[in-house]
């Protein structure tokens, strides 16, 4: 999308918001964007989780680095049953994210 397929002027509260972002973990491409609806009672919902799942337990940290200034660790990290390495939190945006290895290994 772009700013030109918007109707109307931004309001001046919403000139800071992301129409557009994209960021890669790995080779995994995530879009993302904030409201473009100028919806003032919009506000950032938690009961939704992105769950990125790694090869390895290294690319969980990396990942992990990333999200992690800000953010509210919700899972410290940890090994389970079914993932070597497990956390999740909710980054300074407001997005809950789930990031793991499917390996026990």
């Amino acid at each position: 999308m772009d700013i030109r397929d918007l109707e109307g002027p931004i309001p001046k509260e919403h000139e800071n918001r992301v129409l557009h972002a994209e960021m890669f973990i790995s080779a995994q491409r995530f879009m993302m964007s904030d409201s473009i609806t100028y919806d003032s009672s919009q506000s950032a919902n938690t009961a939704c989780t992105l769950t990125a799942v790694f090869d390895s337990a290294d690319e969980v940290k990396k990942a992990f680095d990333v999200l992690k200034d800000g953010s509210t660790i919700i899972v410290p990290m940890h090994s389970t049953t079914y993932s070597s390495c497990h956390v999740s939190l909710i980054d300074k945006f407001g997005i809950r994210w789930s990031l793991m290895t499917e390996s026990t290994k």
